[in-house]
């Protein structure tokens, strides 16, 4: 069967450099990608990969390594890579789970998006279609188990990669980390300096959105000093 990338960007890196789909230098893969990098001006110079977008390097560096990509990112991000060869796309999801992403399979294929309502219209499917699923939302104000309010649409697992063929799961990897917190912990102040220089990187005015509780207040301090 044939399939179809559609992506509506809002541009922080690359300018036009960075339109979706884009495309590996040799034509086999072909990346829609939701989320930042922050570490890929590292990598691109590591393996000699353009430098000119976060999405060139993922989409370079992912034919380069494939699953192996995943543990040298740093950032938030869940992306699809469709493999022009195999005819084969593989989602991505990273281990916290910070940009939505859904599946559905409608008719037997299978059809993603970062938007569940979209998959919704696919399916002809309605919010609280079940009496538990409305009573578990108002008890709640979510939906557990990886479903969501619209039957059929489900919660790309965060954390994994899996690749699909002709509407059929055909490989699935974990790919959250074993670290434990406390390393973290031990050298907290190092980190935040070393990250809040990677997350302000943007080719547009940076701003800052926080609640103003005690993690965010940390954050926008560290990032303000980058500034």
């Amino acid at each position: 069967g044939k399939t179809a990338l559609v992506h509506s960007r809002l541009s922080i890196i690359g300018g036009a450099q960075g339109r979706q789909p884009m495309s590996d230098s040799s034509g086999r893969y072909t990346l829609v990608f939701n989320g930042e990098i922050f570490n890929y001006k590292a990598l691109a110079s590591k393996y000699q990969l353009p430098p000119d977008s976060d999405t060139r390097l993922l989409v370079e560096l992912w034919a380069k390594k494939q699953h192996e990509a995943i543990r040298l990112l740093r950032g938030q991000y869940s992306f699809a890579v469709h493999d022009n060869s195999s005819n084969t796309t593989t989602l991505v999801r990273d281990e916290f789970g910070v940009l939505p992403l859904f599946v559905a399979f409608p008719r037997g294929e299978m059809a993603f998006s970062s938007s569940a309502r979209c998959l919704a219209v696919l399916l002809d499917s309605l919010p609280f279609e079940s009496n538990d699923d409305l009573s578990g939302w108002l008890r709640n104000r979510f939906v557990p188990d990886g479903r969501t309010l619209w039957r059929g649409v489900f919660e790309f697992p965060k954390g994994h990669v899996i690749t699909f063929k002709h509407g059929q799961e055909i490989a699935k990897v974990n790919t959250s980390s074993t670290l434990s917190p406390v390393s973290g912990v031990n050298n907290l102040r190092g980190l935040l300096v070393k990250r809040s220089k990677e997350i302000v990187v943007a080719d547009c005015e940076v701003g800052f959105l926080f609640s103003g509780g005690l993690d965010s207040s940390i954050a926008a301090k560290f990032c303000s000093r980058q500034l």
